[in-house]
């Protein structure tokens, strides 16, 4: 005891406190009518608390170097009474809660540290409301509060199960109470630490059939301190973890689970502790946990460690197969486009033996996960829009030789999708395929850039054309006049006419592929019947001119093909094709890889498109439909439409280089693209497909407005977002922008924001939070004329 004459009051009503020395040390504890009337004074004016706290401090001390372990303890017990029954100016008192706590836990001894742990906690729960206005304002003290959690955690590393328990019991304090978007939580690494303890716990002491039960159980907390038992603990600290809204949370400790589980490369306990995590997490928010886990792939890609890869795949396959995990807003597309550009790697660096197989059951397994009815249709788009951007990159890393390999591996994704979408329980939710599924491979199917093997790569594609219209495509009988017959930019059954009149021109043709061009138009005839001859009628003139070519063997076989499957009425049709083709082959000149027995006589002379049409216009089913085309050309002049670059829907925070665009009425699009470092260029297109980061965190990325604005114009994103710009072309990185945050938008603000939209986009006149950007003093005054406001942007955190 400090000893001293004159004692100042709140020094006596604090010694008051502490109880005879001659009680052990297991009944130390502080005298209840003192302690009470120490709180009541200490309650009635701050600066009387502060002096407490001092006091207790310095008696802290002194008790540390003289070991008096039972005073610790009574001044623990001062302390939590203080941190209960003053709440409200609990951060008067912090610098010294820390403080204490700290100087006790060093001291290692395991009662007393126990017994700190429980006061802490307490701390944690009261300081939970008030913890910004506590700790931001000072960061050296937000630093000590850190380092106090670090040593709690690092009590793990001592080779007890109580020991275990106080750094478990703090990292789920920590989960559940501290605000993860500190700044500093990212030098100290907390989160890591505490999943690792987590990680390490269950993996010494939880056997699989344990782990496979706690998957369907509740992950509400209970108000112990202390679980029933260690494993207990530890799962509940992992639920806590994901159980939170913090988006940097979730991220973050998705992010360590992985690391961790990648050491240890279990893939059975690993596939439980990740459904167990998503499970945990607020289903608006498990989709995160996927998208982490596609980025950490990423990383493993870039690295080429390509056992941890193939162990992380199995992971999020299982993941993804688990009928226990239902997502929201789970990107299918943004996950299959990433996996696209993996199984470009994996060529260019030779895996294909090792990973191709752990990737085709990823894809099979997104599939399974199916959100809309177009998703499907979504997911075979954004395979073919890729290949056609890997066709016409003139900068591609992959050679001819790897390109055909890669081009069976994403002939063999779009085979797995359909099988899946095959099954009762998705091709009830499915929407039909469109006619132009296969149109943006058509549009690079003569693949100009590979002189030695375009033949090979064409004859891929068309087995997998022949597949899908003989086992996936169904009532495609019926004439579609808008689809399929006059729509000639984006009629499917046109471009395919064009693109093989293209392939038939050619010279040096392989028999095989012209075998395979036969079996595959075989198959769309028996398919699309009247819909299919009709289309050949607009390229029937140049294909009939000639018999000894194979586009007049190929035109017999269309017509004869498409008028049996019409039915009775095409009769007339069927025996004249019949008849020529059975001409032909007495002529020699009907190629030997077409499979025909034809069943009519021989004709006399070869089939004009005359005699065709002539017999067409007889036919009523066919001449109704025939009269709808342009009859005056030789063929139509089709135009395929490029695809667009896909919308990047990853919800991430700024830390993760992706930002979150509001989606409004279900359309997210952004005038002009980002300058990057690929060599995009200006369109005005609506695309946002680049996000970078800079060495210092922050959100990095230059828009460059299309050259179709002039002056003042608006270019909006809808519901009213806007960007704007002063003049264009003109670029502006958006790090270099000040960032300010309102919690609604003002009328002022509204109206500003009505201003700049683009006519004919619509307005949210609701108020929502509103994130501002504004170019610097500087840069505004500069002769670049720059002026950039954007609004609606809300980057995380």
């Amino acid at each position: 005891m400090i000893q001293s004459v004159f004692r100042p009051k709140h020094q006596k009503l604090i010694l008051q406190c502490y109880p005879s020395p001659k009680l052990s040390i297991a009944e130390t504890k502080p005298n209840q009518a003192e302690l009470s009337y120490l709180i009541f004074y200490a309650s009635s004016r701050r600066t009387k608390l502060e002096k407490v706290g001092n006091f207790l401090l310095k008696k802290t001390r002194s008790d540390i170097s003289h070991k008096r372990v039972g005073h610790l303890k009574v001044t623990l017990y001062i302390l939590h009474e203080l941190i209960v029954k003053c709440s409200e100016d609990l951060g008067f008192i912090t610098p010294y809660v820390i403080t204490i706590i700290t100087d006790i836990i060093d001291l290692k001894d395991l009662s007393t540290s126990q017994l700190a742990n429980e006061v802490f906690i307490t701390y944690c729960e009261y300081l939970q409301p008030i913890q910004r206005q506590v700790l931001s304002s000072d960061i050296s003290l937000l630093k000590k509060f850190l380092g106090l959690i670090q040593k709690f955690l690092n009590c793990a590393t001592f080779n007890s199960t109580e020991w275990l328990t106080i750094s478990l019991s703090t990292a789920l304090a920590f989960a559940d109470r501290i605000d993860a978007s500190y700044p500093h939580l990212g030098n100290v690494n907390l989160n890591k630490t505490a999943i690792h303890i987590i990680m390490d716990t269950l993996s010494h002491n939880a056997a699989d059939l344990s782990l496979v039960k706690l998957t369907t159980a509740t992950s509400a907390h209970t108000d112990e301190k202390f679980g029933s038992d260690i494993e207990d603990l530890a799962m509940r600290s992992l639920r806590s973890f994901f159980d939170t809204t913090s988006k940097r949370q979730v991220d973050e400790s998705t992010k360590n689970v992985i690391s961790y589980l990648a050491k240890k490369r279990d893939y059975r306990w690993a596939s439980n502790i990740l459904i167990i995590s998503i499970k945990s997490t607020h289903i608006e928010m498990r989709h995160r946990v996927m998208i982490q886990v596609s980025i950490e792939m990423e990383k493993l890609v870039k690295q080429h460690a390509i056992e941890t890869l193939v162990f992380l795949i199995k992971v999020a396959s299982n993941v993804l197969s688990s009928h226990v995990i239902h997502f929201v807003g789970l990107p299918v597309l943004e996950i299959l486009n990433k996996v696209i550009i993996f199984q470009k790697e994996m060529v260019e660096y030779n895996e294909t033996s090792i990973l191709k197989d752990a990737y085709f059951e990823l894809v099979r397994n997104l599939a399974n996960r199916v959100y809309y009815n177009n998703q499907i249709n979504d997911m075979l788009k954004t395979i073919f829009s890729q290949y056609y951007f890997e066709c016409t990159n003139s900068a591609r890393s992959i050679n001819e030789k790897q390109f055909i390999l890669f081009s069976e591996i994403l002939a063999d994704n779009v085979r797995d999708i359909l099988n899946v979408s095959e099954k009762p329980g998705i091709n009830l939710k499915r929407s039909p395929f469109p006619i132009s599924v296969f149109n943006y491979l058509y549009s690079v199917f003569m693949f100009e850039n590979f002189p030695q093997s375009h033949q090979q790569i064409q004859t891929i594609w068309l087995i997998l054309i022949c597949d899908f219209y003989k086992e996936h495509a169904t009532n495609m009988s019926e004439p579609n006049i808008e689809q399929c017959i006059t729509n000639e930019a984006e009629n499917g059954l046109c471009l395919y006419f064009e693109t093989i009149d293209r392939i038939l021109d050619s010279e040096n043709l392989r028999p095989e592929l012209v075998a395979q061009i036969a079996v595959t138009t075989s198959s769309m005839a028996k398919s699309f019947k009247i819909n299919f001859v009709i289309n050949f009628m607009k390229y029937a003139s140049k294909w009939l001119e000639n018999a000894d070519k194979i586009q007049y063997s190929l035109s017999l076989l269309i017509v004869g093909l498409s008028a049996s499957e019409i039915g009775e009425e095409a009769k007339p049709l069927a025996e004249l094709a019949d008849a020529k083709i059975a001409y032909s082959q007495v002529q020699g000149k009907w190629p030997v890889y077409i499979n025909y027995q034809p069943t009519s006589f021989p004709s006399s002379g070869i089939l004009t498109f005359r005699e065709l049409e002539s017999v067409i216009l007889n036919i009523k089913v066919l001449a109704k439909w025939y009269g709808k085309i342009d009859r005056y050309h030789s063929h139509p002049s089709v135009i395929p439409q490029p695809p667009k670059r896909l919308n990047s829907l990853l919800i991430m925070s700024a830390n993760t280089s992706i930002t979150s665009f509001p989606i409004v009425d279900g359309n997210m699009t952004l005038n002009g693209i980002p300058n990057s470092a690929n060599g995009a260029e200006s369109s005005t297109s609506s695309i946002f497909n680049r996000t970078e980061t800079s060495s210092t965190g922050d959100v990095d990325f230059s828009f460059r407005i299309p050259s179709s604005v002039n002056g003042n114009g608006g270019r909006s994103i809808r519901s009213g977002y806007s960007l704007r710009s002063g003049r264009a072309p003109r670029n502006v990185n958006i790090s270099d922008l000040k960032k300010t945050r309102n919690v609604t938008i003002s009328p002022s603000e509204l109206a500003n924001i009505t201003n700049t939209k683009t006519a004919g986009s619509t307005l949210n006149s609701a108020t929502a939070p509103l994130v501002t950007a504004t170019p610097p003093t500087s840069s505004a005054k500069s002769s670049l004329g720059l002026a950039y406001s954007i609004a609606g942007l809300d980057l995380d955190d």
